[in-house]
């Protein structure tokens, strides 16, 4: 999280395109349209006090979506250099070329030896007590391509900035007249801090003659700049949006996106230190999590939490609280991103790399496995070092992963605040390490996502080939927004996470990002808690509000959930075009759908089933067509879920876990619904046979779960199968097998297996499964509807390996003898480890054939005297057992 300044008129964000297209019955619309609005804010204001005691709106969003909601963007194309003039404020010409203004008040100056590297820099110095403006050094570019992408870059160092903003620059456009259309601009930097790059990105819009890159200071100080360069894509392919009442969607078969991970959301351990959870609101905690069913959770981590002068010590207050909120992360089904987002002070890279790997060893002692990890949260903010000190921290991380056996970690590297310039270089130097790139990203709540999906599509196109995750993303830029809020909107006075708008818009968001490049997000964060003992520092960015506002759940609770069910790790995003119906005799590819009138993508889900999103901006309804028929899928029913105000306004009233489903019958595997104003509507598709010959007059018959757990070794371990019977009744074509409430397994059933009223089995085998309790459930469907199993309990308690029994053959005190393992009966394990006074000396694999015993020797050469103590370790998937410790004893001089 990053304290986000409150800007002035004139530093607010713009997203500088217009999308609407200029024909003449869009005008006819627009107009009836403006004038319907009129007379209803006019009918609203004259009955508002009896209107409000009888309609609950999460947040007024009538300056915050339709057109802003659209991003603009479909690809970005090649970055094309434009020529600067001067752009390292080197030679004598760079006073001409660089025009200041701003007022006399400021001192304005070049320096030979102040830059980057000791060379030409600009200066801006303003004194305490000067009136804050807007000095700058700007320079003209003229004949730039109006409605494509513009990125300026430039270096920035500051001395004692004081202000709001700081040092930034900024994107100007200039018609023919020299009035000013818009501007883009970058956040600032304040205090003092080294060279940093920073980054305006923006859409030039129409009727732009003049392109203004500036260098300014908006506070006290003095600011230092360098090495200006600007970019534009000229093939970028952009999009409009307008309304239509009447949409038919083309579903193409252009994959925008591949591989995506899924989606997320940060989950901190500070809530069972500070919030005194009791053991129902931990229940109330783990069900909504799991209803949300979050592909990761990314979880903050201080070293100081278990290390100290004294050595490591685990058994901390915070320890014990991040052990208790990784094993919910484990209990959820996520994948964990670690984030050691202290220390603040720099660190010699080997003694982090220690640490942190000090940590998962101990984590996987817990039977924790670790996906992913962070070193420094926000470093373009927070890291104190070098861009050198970080690329060999990233480095000895990485090998000393891969020296101690966790070489399946993947290491987040950027994870960027708002200096992407940080991320590009640090990928750039730690491309063979990288195993994602990261960043964030807080949509402003009343302004276009132009410029966020553009970053998205920038950040992606740099990102190399590495998968880029948006690891923090959520609104902000109310009144008072800062690190622990987002602000409240002026006009309602309302949080900004408490406002259904502010869903629908970040919903938006994430759908676009994924859809030019980005592989995940998460949002930040889980739920309000409190990150002191300070009750000011309550964190209000959750999907549902504090333990003191009774967990009360918010609109980005419903809307998030949504996201994460049907987009799961390993999907792909596909193109869905739009053909607005008012314009006779068109086709898909005619240029005029260049226009959107839905935000609508479909996902290929690995499980086999898809997911049309569908997102109506507007305040008036839209009635949609589409054939969801075709490759496999002839969907008679589709199961549909609605996320609009007055549905989340019941569901949060009720507290209810998930938003209602329902079926919807299908007209030949066409699709025709309206979607209410303002609105996300998800259509699931399960995938069905072309030609579903079953049999079957009904939906399927009665089916049972079995498992054979204990049957082959008399172990209950972690590896067995769940057995689906269904002895007699209508067969069904699609199954579906659920582990403790989350799908694990789609199977489409052949044709030869479907001879109705013959009996149905189907066998899945599981696999590496910890000590625990799993639930079970089945549905077996076909194109009559679907029938659920009870559900079906597995124990499993003997999955982690035998208890290992250490022995040595050193009767004598010899300098030379054998430390010998022995697990006589018992699940295997896959790999043996032999500590010697607490260090690791020997790991060896081992053959499994559970339940026979297992042996491992090691051979001690020429030991030194001294008294040694040995402990064994037998490893495997679902967890580790430890000998007890034995000692031997090595004498010393000649017999």
């Amino acid at each position: 999280m990053i304290a986000w300044s409150t800007l002035g008129e004139n530093q607010q964000p713009y997203g500088g395109m217009n999308v609407f297209k200029s024909r003449e019955w869009r005008k006819r619309i627009g107009r009836r349209i403006v004038m319907a609005q009129l007379l209803l804010i006019l009918f609203v204001t004259a009955a508002l006090t009896d209107w409000s005691k009888e309609h609950v709106v999460f947040g007024s969003a009538q300056d915050e979506l339709g057109v802003q909601l659209f991003g603009g963007i479909s690809s970005v194309g090649e970055a094309e250099q434009v020529t600067l003039l001067s752009a390292d404020f080197e030679g004598s010409e760079r006073e001409e070329i660089w025009q200041s203004g701003g007022g006399n008040q400021y001192h304005f100056s070049f320096s030979d030896t102040a830059g980057r590297h000791d060379s030409g820099a600009a200066v801006i110095g303003v004194t305490k007590g000067t009136q804050i403006g807007w000095p700058v050094y700007s320079q003209s570019i003229e004949g730039l391509p109006a409605g494509k992408p513009i990125v300026f870059n430039g270096w920035v160092r500051t001395e004692q900035v004081e202000g709001t903003v700081g040092a930034y620059i900024a994107i100007a456009y200039y018609d023919s007249s020299g009035s000013r259309i818009s501007f883009d601009q970058s956040l600032g930097i304040r205090g003092t801090r080294e060279w940093t790059q920073l980054k305006a990105i923006g859409v030039i819009p129409k009727g732009t003659v003049t392109v203004k890159v500036n260098y300014l200071l908006y506070g006290t100080g003095q600011a230092y700049f360098d090495d200006a360069s600007v970019y534009v894509y000229s093939d970028a392919v952009m999009n409009s949006a307008a309304y239509s009442e009447n949409v038919k969607l083309v579903v193409t078969e252009e994959q925008l996106n591949t591989n995506l991970l899924g989606i997320g959301m940060q989950l901190n351990p500070f809530t069972y230190i500070y919030d005194g959870l009791t053991a129902a609101d931990k229940q109330l905690i783990e069900d909504r999590l799991k209803a949300i069913n979050p592909a990761w959770l990314r979880v903050f981590t201080d070293t100081a939490w278990w290390t100290s002068s004294a050595g490591y010590n685990f058994n901390t207050p915070m320890m014990n609280a991040l052990l208790e909120n990784l094993q919910l992360c484990k209990e959820v089904g996520a994948s964990i991103n670690l984030v050691m987002h202290r220390p603040k002070d720099l660190r010699n890279s080997g003694l982090i790399a220690e640490h942190m790997s000090e940590l998962l060893v101990w984590l996987q002692q817990q039977n924790i496995e670790i996906a992913a990890l962070t070193l420094y949260n926000e470093p373009d903010l927070e890291y104190p070092g070098t861009m050198d000190q970080y690329v060999e921290m990233y480095t000895t991380m990485h090998q000393t992963l891969v020296n101690k056996g966790f070489a399946g970690v993947r290491l987040v590297v950027g994870d960027a605040a708002v200096f992407d310039g940080f991320t590009e270089r640090a990928a750039s130097a730690l491309q063979s390490e990288t195993g994602m790139l990261s960043y964030h990203q807080y949509i402003p709540y009343k302004r276009t996502l132009i410029a966020p999906v553009l970053r998205a599509a920038l950040m992606a196109e740099r990102s190399m080939g590495t998968d880029l995750f948006l690891w923090e993303t959520n609104v902000s830029g109310g009144t008072g927004s800062g690190t622990f809020s987002p602000g409240t909107d002026p006009t309602d006075g309302k949080l900004l996470t408490e406002r259904y708008s502010s869903a629908l818009k970040l919903s938006s968001y994430l759908l676009q990002a994924l859809s030019v490049g980005v592989k995940g997000a998460a949002y930040w964060e889980a739920f309000d808690m409190k990150y002191s003992g300070n009750t000011s520092n309550i964190m209000r960015y959750g999907l549902w509000g504090h333990k003191t506002a009774d967990f009360k759940l918010r609109p980005a609770y419903y809307a998030y959930q949504l996201l994460s069910n049907h987009i799961q790790p390993g999907s792909a995003l596909r193109r869905i075009t739009s053909i607005d119906t008012q314009i006779a005799d068109i086709d898909a590819n005619d240029s005029r759908n260049d226009e959107a009138a839905l935000l609508s993508y479909m996902i290929d889900n690995p499980d086999g089933s898809r997911a049309l999103f569908m997102i109506n901006p507007w305040d008036q309804p839209v009635k949609v067509t589409a054939d969801l028929s075709g490759d496999g899928y002839r969907p008679q029913m589709v199961e549909r879920q609605l996320f609009d105000n007055d549905t989340v306004v019941s569901a949060v009233y009720s507290e209810a876990l998930t938003l209602s489903k329902e079926q919807f019958a299908l007209q030949s595997g066409v699709y025709y619904d309206e979607l209410p104003p303002e609105s996300m509507m998800v259509i699931t598709i399960e995938k069905t046979p072309d030609s579903p010959s079953t049999g079957s007059i009904g939906m399927p018959g009665v089916i049972q779960l079995s498992d054979d757990n204990g049957h082959d070794t008399g172990l209950h371990d972690g590896d067995y199968n769940i057995i689906m019977n269904m002895w007699w009744g209508n067969n069904g074509n699609v199954y579906r097998l659920y582990e403790n409430g989350k799908l694990i397994e789609t199977r489409i059933v052949t044709e030869q297996s479907q001879q109705s009223p013959a009996a149905q089995s189907i066998s899945t085998a599981i696999h590496g499964r910890a000590n625990g309790v799993y639930t079970y459930y089945a549905e077996l469907a076909n194109a009559f509807g679907t029938t659920a199993s009870s559900n079906h309990a597995v124990v499993v308690s003997d999955a982690k390996p035998g208890t290992p029994v250490l022995s040595h053959n050193n009767w004598s005190d010899d300098a030379d003898y054998a430390v010998t393992m022995n697990m006589w009966w018992g699940t295997n394990g896959t790999t043996y480890k032999l500590y010697e006074n607490g260090q690791l000396i020997d790991t060896q694999l081992l053959q499994k054939t559970t339940p026979n015993a297992q042996s491992a020797v090691t051979y001690m050469k020429g030991k030194a005297p001294g008294t040694y103590t040995y402990q064994g370790e037998l490893i495997n998937a679902a967890g580790a057992s430890f000998s007890t410790w034995i000692t031997v004893q090595v004498a010393g001089g000649d017999d």
